[in-house]
């Protein structure tokens, strides 16, 4: 068995979906057989958002052998990712999530409650992946778009 702290749970959450892979962090490579993508209906009530982002996240982690002990989320702003607080409000998104520590609610439906759980914005994240994908660690400035089609 592979030593736990080389693999993290990464999980992208957006409006309509969360996409959850692990991640060997010795290198930055996806395990491929663990990548899992769902549905999320955003303007359901809390108590289902959770659910649904626990039981993709669960799904994840059951795909490995390895006991995933870190979870890091690329998750749309407004948010204090700090402290996991969703600050969302009238984005038609996320509305029952407001102010609410969306840790709590996520480890509440973990087969493992002993996850950490670090946030990140999902531009900031996006960025981040491009630069080390493409390579460009070493430059000193780096501007990046994003399109997404409707």
């Amino acid at each position: 068995m592979s030593d736990t702290a080389s693999f993290i749970l990464a999980c992208d959450i957006g409006g309509t979906h969360i996409t959850s892979a692990i991640v060997n962090a010795k290198d930055w490579t996806i395990l491929p057989d663990t990548l899992v993508r769902n549905h999320v209906d955003s303007s359901a009530d809390a108590k289902s958002i959770f659910q649904n982002w626990s039981s993709t996240i669960n799904l994840c982690q059951q795909k490995h052998e390895v006991t995933i002990n870190q979870i890091g989320i690329a998750m749309p702003g407004p948010f204090n990712y700090e402290e996991g607080i969703s600050l969302m409000k009238n984005q038609d998104k996320y509305d029952a999530l407001y102010k609410l520590n969306v840790s709590h609610g996520i480890l509440e439906g973990l087969n493992n409650k002993n996850c950490s759980i670090k946030y990140i914005n999902d531009a900031a994240a996006f960025l981040q992946g491009e630069v080390y994908a493409q390579q460009l660690q070493h430059k000193p400035k780096c501007l990046a778009l994003r399109w997404e089609q409707v």
